[in-house]
């Protein structure tokens, strides 16, 4: 039996959770908390003990952002985050992320019972999925990489690309690692599998933490060096070269490489590096569920002068994406989410 915390100033919200969730045979409700400070006095202090909290966003005396970065330091829980669908239930939601929230679910619009129903099978599958979860805190040291190191790649920095795949637990560690790189002359290529309006959120979050600019990427636009491109969360991500050799961005709702139960796919974009010219790519595929970006990587290997970055089992939220590549044999190394930058760069140094 999986327990579970509900955490919501909403007497409505709480209802419902705790109905739906004690439906379920193997889910059971153990408390509710009607703020962050509740939550906090029942993990922190001992008095309950639970297998997944869900926790609102925005609450009186201590709103759900607070009560993760306590709750992640103090006694870390799978927390699943219950977020509206707007810019600043968004912006609030990624934070949470990057705190070590374990993933979120969209609040129903209203009481459309088929809304409600979709959003209680997503619910039901995350809090299955968090209960397995690893929920270390991710090492908080900052790594500073000599000047001379990012000098020297820069000067052998052409045709050579970085491609990151991600899902469940990745903002965290997308960000862990991106802060901690230096300014590189190579394009960053990221496919972070969540909703269009989170993607534009995390990449302006990641834009004011980074030492390069990141953006979300739009349709039919340049790539250029020392950039970050996040894919949109409802397109693919692919990457094409014109005659000239110049690489640009395209955006496709289908992929051309079959179909993919991912929107976006780093299958896709692992594909679509596949088909340009002789490029050096260094793939880095981090925590997340299923085995998204193996097929395309194996591919890949194939056409291009490949290193690949796997994390490991010690630090992964969820060892899926990762395992995969790993146990094909296809990852060159394997390494937590605090040496990932280091290795990053060592990597680049030698491709």
């Amino acid at each position: 039996m999986i327990s579970i915390l509900v955490v919501d100033d909403s007497a409505f919200m709480r209802k419902w959770m705790s109905d739906a969730i004690n439906q379920q045979e193997d889910l059971q409700v153990v408390a509710i908390a009607k703020n962050g400070k509740q939550a906090i006095e029942l993990i922190t202090k001992g008095t309950i003990s639970v297998d997944v909290i869900t926790m609102d966003v925005e609450m009186p005396v201590i709103d759900g952002l607070e009560a993760v970065e306590v709750i992640m330091k103090q006694n870390p829980t799978p927390i699943i985050m219950v977020s509206t669908l707007t810019r600043q239930g968004a912006t609030e939601t990624i934070r949470a992320l990057t705190l070590g929230a374990f993933d979120f679910v969209q609040k129903p619009s209203g009481a459309i019972s088929l809304n409600m129903e979709l959003v209680e099978e997503e619910l039901f599958t995350k809090i299955r999925l968090a209960k397995q979860a690893n929920v270390q805190s991710t090492d908080s040291e900052r790594v500073r990489p000599n000047a001379s190191v990012s000098d020297e790649i820069n000067r052998s920095a052409t045709k050579k690309v970085i491609a990151i795949g991600a899902s469940t637990g990745g903002p965290r560690v997308l960000q862990h690692v991106l802060e901690r790189l230096p300014p590189l002359d190579v394009p960053i290529f990221i496919v972070q599998h969540m909703p269009k309006t989170f993607t534009e959120t995390f990449a302006q979050r990641l834009d004011r933490i980074c030492k390069m600019p990141v953006k979300e990427a739009t349709d039919g636009e340049r790539v250029k060096n020392g950039v970050v491109y996040v894919a949109p969360g409802d397109r693919h991500m692919l990457i094409k070269e014109l005659k000239s050799g110049t690489k640009t961005i395209e955006l496709r709702v289908d992929s051309p490489f079959g179909r993919d139960i991912h929107q976006p796919s780093v299958n896709s974009l692992f594909y679509s590096l596949a088909t340009i010219e002789k490029t050096n790519v260094l793939a880095v595929v981090l925590t997340g569920m299923g085995n998204d970006g193996m097929n395309g990587l194996t591919l890949l290997k194939k056409e291009q002068e490949v290193m690949v970055i796997a994390e490991s089992k010690q630090s992964a939220v969820v060892y899926g994406m990762p395992k995969a590549v790993i146990d094909t044999g296809l990852a060159d190394y394997v390494v937590p989410a605090k040496q990932m930058a280091t290795e990053m760069l060592k990597a680049l140094r030698i491709l």
